[in-house]
């Protein structure tokens, strides 16, 4: 997958567990998911679905929706609308 919005995601996500300075490892732990996994989504290679969503930001000490704020405004800044236009 070579996804801009999901390498983006990634980097939100690697981004805010630096912050709470936890591996990846720990990281998988609290959300119950493969440490595979978060290497993925870190990596742009996979997008969370919204379960993983709400995991991965109460792990961030963050409500989901303030979790996909950050990534919308992020997509925003690099000029890529996350909008479907029909």
């Amino acid at each position: 997958m070579n996804d801009p919005m999901a390498i983006m995601i990634g980097e939100v996500l690697e981004r805010r567990r630096r912050m709470i300075q936890v591996s990846q490892a720990k990281l998988a732990e609290i959300c119950s998911v493969e440490e595979k996994y978060i290497s993925m989504l870190e990596r742009g290679k996979r997008k969370p679905g919204l379960k993983t969503l709400f995991k991965l930001a109460a792990a961030f000490d963050m409500k989901a929706w303030e979790l996909t704020k950050e990534i919308e405004e992020k997509l925003e800044k690099n000029g890529y609308s996350p909008i479907l236009k029909e």
